[in-house]
Formats: C-alpha cells, sequence, structure tokens
C-alpha cells in the first residue's frame, strides 16, 4: 500500500496498528529496495507498543570513548536499570558523547538492580 503523506492516512494506519495490537508500521520510499544489513534511511519502523521515557543512569567506555548508554526508568523513587544503548553511535559521536559526560561520574550506582555484568543476559552464568 502506498501512503500519501497527508495526516488522514497517517492517522488511519496508526489507528489500525494500535486497534491490532501491531508491534508498529515499516515506512519506505517507494523507489527503495531492501539491501540485507544496511540502514540506509529509506526504511524507518514505527513502534507503537514499546513506547517509554528513559533516563541515562551511567555508561561503560570503551577505546572509542563510549561503548554505551545505560538507561533505566523511574517506578516510584527508584530507579531501575532497563537496558544498553549502543546502536547509532558513529566513532566520533562516541567519544563526543563520551568526553561531555565523563566528568559526571560518581562511584555511587543510581540503579537499584544494576545486573552483574559477570553474569548472562538471565541472570545465571
Amino acid at each position: 500500500m502506498i501512503w500519501r503523506n497527508d495526516q488522514t492516512s497517517w492517522k488511519r494506519f496508526e489507528r489500525f496498528a494500535r486497534e491490532h495490537r501491531l508491534e508498529g508500521i515499516v515506512a519506505k520510499r517507494a523507489d527503495s529496495h531492501y539491501e540485507e544489513g544496511k540502514r540506509t534511511g529509506s526504511w524507518v519502523k514505527l513502534r507503537y507498543n514499546c513506547r517509554q521515557e528513559f533516563v541515562i543512569g551511567g555508561f561503560t567506555p570503551s577505546y572509542l570513548g563510549l561503548d554505551a548508554l545505560l538507561v533505566g526508568f523511574y517506578k516510584g523513587k527508584e530507579l531501575r536499570f532497563a537496558g544498553a544503548v549502543r546502536g547509532g553511535f558513529t566513532p566520533s559521536l562516541r567519544r563526543k558523547v563520551h568526553d561531555s559526560i565523563e566528568h559526571l561520574t560518581t562511584s555511587n550506582c543510581p540503579f537499584s538492580n544494576l545486573p552483574d555484568r559477570r553474569l548472562g543476559s538471565l541472570g545465571r552464568e
């Protein structure tokens, strides 16, 4: 289906996706082709069921400056760890972000539930 850039069409697609509890919509340029393993910007996934505001609570360093931002969400007054954000950073942006937040480091962990990095993704060795 080809979508014309107007609010009525957009709202219909969004309403359909939400009513059917779909993950989202893939929007693409009509003249684009799928390119395996590449993110060209010609295809964009708009997610509806996965929205959450996050707070940056820390970072993991790397030889490039920044490996990942550690993010969480508030549950009551507790900052709960949600995950690490690695995608979208170019090498120069990793250095720039690291340099701009490095002075904010502290020995106190802001997360109430930060997992042990020595354990696997399910909290087991």
